[in-house]
């Protein structure tokens, strides 16, 4: 008797990103086929994804992310498992995918369904709802890792305080919102200090820069030392004036290249002040970390203000968000709801 996986001919709803004749994009919700999707082990419902930096680069063609169109973005995803060709999960079970490359080159999140390899997938085994989950999704889970890279040095963070740059973004606002939990004050950097009025009040910031000053009062080698340390999510010159601010001996992660992958910077904080630079990699640490980081998200590490850092849409207006998010003028966290009944 064939499995249910190789019955599914029905259509279902998704985001789809065209290349037209003028090799440009276009995105909209269309009706999408099963029979379109490359079948792996598990068939998943999906009833929320979240809007991600790959997502945005994805929708506008980016070849390093997605190279086959049309195509479906979503890198993450939280939903039950439909059908199993693999004796670890069953029908029912409740399940989430982040940090793998769903989404990229295989159909993604922003559609109802997605097939995916066991290896990608996590048992839904704490206590958040499959929209919190989503609130964090790959860009919370790698916030959380960069303050377990901090506080496994200082043991306690309390009063300690730190640079977030990009602070308007998934990553940024997330970090921030878990250090004020922890007790730690927070300096916010963001090109969009005109958007971020109502947040330096939601998100208790201690102070809020705008990023092309905070670069140009640190055009020297080295600059005062304000900060314990710093969270960089953008890179370029924004982790080079990063490092040039902290204190002897302060630690800074480095996970988002925003607004370079490439850095221009001097030894100095190294030499003199002894910085060390981290570098967050989420895939890597996602099998060996997940369960202990997934329980603190949930616990002792839930910002106080969590649901403020983050807006939940319908499938159906996803398009409009996307264009909002390419155009810098979303703030924090989007959840996509793709199930209003659940």
């Amino acid at each position: 008797m064939k499995n249910k996986i190789e019955n599914k001919e029905k259509e279902f709803n998704a985001l789809i990103v065209r290349r037209n004749e003028d090799k440009k994009f276009t995105y909209k919700i269309e009706k999408k086929c099963f029979s379109s999707l490359i079948k792996k082990e598990l068939l998943i419902k999906v009833f929320y994804s979240s809007i991600n930096y790959k997502d945005g680069m994805s929708c506008l063609g980016n070849p390093s992310i997605t190279r086959k169109y049309p195509h479906t973005p979503g890198v993450d995803a939280v939903g039950i498992i439909e059908d199993s060709l693999n004796p670890d999960f069953k029908s029912g079970d409740k399940v989430l995918i982040i940090g793998f490359p769903l989404g990229m080159n295989i159909s993604g999140g922003f559609g109802e369904y997605v097939y995916a390899p066991s290896e990608w997938v996590q048992k839904i085994n704490f206590d958040l709802s499959f929209e919190e989950i989503m609130a964090y999704g790959t860009a919370g889970y790698t916030s959380a890792l960069a303050i377990e890279k901090i506080v496994t040095k200082y043991g306690e963070i309390n009063n300690k305080s730190f640079l977030v740059s990009g602070v308007s973004g998934g990553c940024g606002i997330i970090t921030a919102g878990i250090l004020n939990k922890l007790g730690a004050k927070v300096t916010g950097i963001s090109r969009k200090i005109s958007l971020l009025d109502d947040f330096k009040n939601k998100l208790s910031l201690d102070n809020l820069l705008e990023t092309n000053q905070f670069i140009l009062e640190r055009k020297q080698n080295l600059s005062q030392s304000k900060w314990d340390g710093g969270f960089d999510f953008v890179g370029g010159k924004t982790l080079d004036a990063i490092l040039k601010s902290v204190k002897i001996n302060g630690d800074i992660t480095a996970a988002g290249i925003a607004e370079s992958s490439k850095i221009e910077t001097n030894l100095l904080p190294f030499i003199l002040r002894g910085v060390t630079l981290h570098g967050i990699n989420t895939e890597e640490n996602l099998k060996i970390k997940s369960k202990s980081l997934w329980n603190k998200l949930s616990n002792e590490w839930k910002p106080t203000n969590f649901t403020n850092l983050y807006k939940v849409i319908e499938l159906e207006d996803l398009p409009f968000y996307i264009d909002l998010f390419l155009q810098s003028k979303i703030i924090g966290r989007i959840v996509v709801k793709h199930n209003p009944k659940k």
